[in-house]
């Protein structure tokens, strides 16, 4: 079951303008369980135990520290996985 997020927050973009017509939109490597909920729409809750249990890749910079979600590891699952 997916639980929404409430709320009125965001999730926020790198934004480069090249001074012509295209906008490039980026993501950073590294999201708080937070930020990556409200990109995907599930609640944090949800997000935090997909990351102990292995479903979301994971990146703990120090041993005991903040768990963060590893953006680029997930953005290449979802390149790899089959098309339906």
């Amino acid at each position: 079951m997916i639980e929404q997020v409430k709320g009125t927050k965001s999730a926020s973009f790198v934004q480069i303008d090249d001074g012509k017509t295209k906008t490039v939109f980026g993501l950073p490597p590294y999201m708080t369980a937070e930020q990556w909920s409200v990109l995907i729409g599930k609640s944090e809750s949800a997000v935090k135990k997909d990351l102990q249990r292995g479903a979301i890749a994971r990146y703990q910079p120090v041993v005991g520290g903040l768990v963060y979600v590893n953006v680029t590891k997930e953005m290449q699952k979802t390149e790899a996985a089959a098309d339906y």
